[in-house]
């Protein structure tokens, strides 16, 4: 019997449905893992993509924790990027890299104190 391809969306990687297939296929719920519900943990990968999850991230985890599903986790959820930046900001980084911040995330951790 030849298995059936599933359309994977840019959002989720190939080695990680094949992780999570692997993973699927060892538990006791392999019984109920076919393609009706491989197409279903895609479709609710791609939503959590959509929501702003990185999902290779909550597969990973998924995988780790034993899970049958994966789920929305705040500690997986991408940072917006759509913020402005100001002339305090460039000023902020200015100084800092002047003051020897090692790290972006270190001049970050400054301009929240500031």
């Amino acid at each position: 019997m030849s298995e059936k391809i599933i359309e994977l969306p840019d959002c989720l990687s190939q080695a990680s449905f094949d992780a999570w297939d692997e993973h699927r296929n060892e538990g006791p719920w392999s019984k109920i893992w076919g393609e009706a519900a491989k197409k279903a943990f895609v479709r609710k990968c791609a939503k959590l993509h959509q929501s702003g999850y990185s999902v290779d991230d909550i597969i990973d985890h998924g995988i780790d924790a034993g899970w049958r599903s994966v789920w929305p986790m705040k500690e997986f959820k991408r940072e917006k990027r759509a913020r402005e930046t100001t002339v305090t900001d460039l000023t902020l980084v200015v100084t800092d890299r002047a003051k020897g911040a090692a790290s972006i995330a270190e001049m970050k951790q400054r301009a929240r104190q500031a």
